[in-house]
């Protein structure tokens, strides 16, 4: 767990003289988020129909000191224009372009770290 700690170490001699060491070390996190995309590996290319919807694999993050609730986490379709919209875990778009879709994935945590994920549709 990330923090300040406190480490005491003590020792006492034969003759009863007591020697005491303080240790104060700081435990930052630099682990970054793991991100799992349900069904879907990252950079595959997969396909769809113009002028349909389509529903983007949903997504599961984690960490391993930070809280779920303080971990902050989106997913974003960047159509071939450069529009970016973002989705709801598992939510649909309209693939109105043909052309290709990047589905992007982002997690990061209070500390800073952060993962990215992606794959793509490619719509004719």
């Amino acid at each position: 767990m990330q923090g300040t700690y406190l480490i005491k170490y003590s020792y006492k001699d034969q003759k009863g003289n007591e020697y005491v060491y303080i240790d104060r070390p700081e435990v930052q996190d630099q682990t970054s988020p793991v991100i799992t995309i349900d069904g879907v590996t990252a950079n595959e290319v997969l396909s769809a129909t113009q002028n349909t919807n389509v529903t983007v694999a949903t997504y599961t993050a984690t960490d391993d000191t930070t809280a779920s609730d303080i971990l902050n986490s989106w997913v974003c379709v960047f159509f071939p224009s450069g529009e970016c919209k973002q989705l709801a875990n598992g939510g649909t778009f309209y693939a109105s372009e043909k052309g290709k879709y990047t589905v992007f994935y982002e997690a990061f945590d209070e500390a800073g770290n952060y993962t990215t994920l992606k794959y793509f549709v490619v719509v004719s």
